[in-house]
């Protein structure tokens, strides 16, 4: 068989509820999952860090900048300190603005950069190793904001993620939730003919249901269905991707 092309397989934010750091160490187990980006603001980081940390070794972990909180149930806010930070939070609570459209109205590009900066930080400090950096819910767009994270990335040592040389895999496994996945496999399997100039990236949220309230119903049954998808299948993903001349790889 000819040499097969890298798949970066990434699953993100391991900190924001116990189902997800959960469901995201059981998919790493299972093999499909090579990358994880972690969430420092997350409020449950510290939830089976331990057993994230002892898994480094063998994937790539990245840090999941963030500057944004979607859930109206939860909710988290900065690891830099809040009063110097005042343009990226909301007057109400101090947590971060819901949408990317408000942070790009309200927020200081120079608080972003030193948030970020401070989310690096508190990572290392947990014992985490680091090798890439990605964003979520892709802040990146916001004018003149992607140079100065390639800046910051290049100071960090950090892989920087949206250099242009990766291509986001744009059929998640939320995007195509049925109960047998065929209509994803078949999806899957035409998405890797057609890649040819860049390096895909598939990005999923596998989370369990253990954790009910915090996320909108709908969300839940789609992160649980990749949760279980990316488990239990793990070994036909890895057949589906070889039989297109892929494989699941790291950032780096």
């Amino acid at each position: 068989m000819s040499t097969l092309r890298n798949l970066v397989t990434r699953a993100d934010d391991f900190g924001v509820t116990l189902g997800t750091n959960d469901a995201i160490l059981d998919c790493i187990k299972a093999g499909w999952i090579k990358n994880v980006g972690v969430m420092a603001p997350g409020p449950f980081l510290a939830h089976r860090l331990d057993e994230l940390l002892a898994l480094q070794d063998d994937i790539c972990l990245g840090v999941h900048g963030t500057l944004t909180s979607e859930w109206a149930q939860l909710r988290w806010g900065p690891i830099e300190q809040e009063e110097i930070l005042s343009s990226l939070l909301r007057k109400e609570d101090g947590t971060f603005y819901p949408d990317t459209k408000s942070l790009a109205h309200y927020g200081l590009q120079d608080e972003m950069i030193q948030e970020l900066r401070a989310q690096i930080h508190h990572l290392r400090d947990q014992g985490l190793r680091p090798v890439y950096w990605d964003s979520h819910m892709n802040f990146t767009k916001i004018e003149g904001l992607s140079e100065r994270l390639a800046s910051l990335c290049e100071e960090e040592g950090l892989f920087y993620t949206h250099a242009g040389a990766h291509g986001r895999f744009l059929l998640s496994l939320n995007q195509a939730a049925r109960p047998d996945g065929k209509d994803w496999e078949r999806a899957t399997a035409s998405y890797l003919e057609e890649q040819s100039d860049k390096i895909p990236v598939w990005i999923c949220h596998p989370a369990y249901k253990e954790i009910p309230g915090h996320f909108p119903a709908q969300v839940i049954e789609e992160r649980h269905f990749e949760a279980l998808h990316l488990t239990e299948n793990s070994q036909s993903l890895r057949d589906l991707a070889e039989q297109n001349g892929w494989q699941a790889a790291g950032y780096v």
